[in-house]
């Protein structure tokens, strides 16, 4: 994956997976200076962060094919789509 970037430097990655810490793991590993943004957050659902090694903007979010979705306390509930539609949003309003 680090190949990938260094490559195809994106300036938008999103992650439809699972949201367990097997794959935040990963994400983790690869963006190792990563820097959540709060500014677009629920803890389980939708993760906001930026990574300036790589120069991109990165969201991980629920796979379009998910049928249970966990909440956080005092978290809004949403639905898959208005995960994906919350995401197409905030990349609008950046370019």
């Amino acid at each position: 994956m680090k190949r990938e970037l260094k490559v195809l430097k994106p300036d938008f990655i999103i992650f439809t997976t699972s949201t367990g810490q097997g794959y935040d793991r990963i994400i983790k590993e690869v963006f190792d200076d990563y820097k959540t943004d709060t500014s677009l957050y629920y803890k389980y659902n939708l993760w906001k962060f930026k990574s300036e090694k790589y120069n991109c903007t990165c969201y991980r979010t629920r796979h379009p094919n998910a049928t249970k979705i966990k909440y956080a306390d005092n978290d809004e509930h949403y639905s898959v789509k208005q995960y994906f539609e919350m995401i197409v949003k905030d990349i609008k309003s950046i370019n």
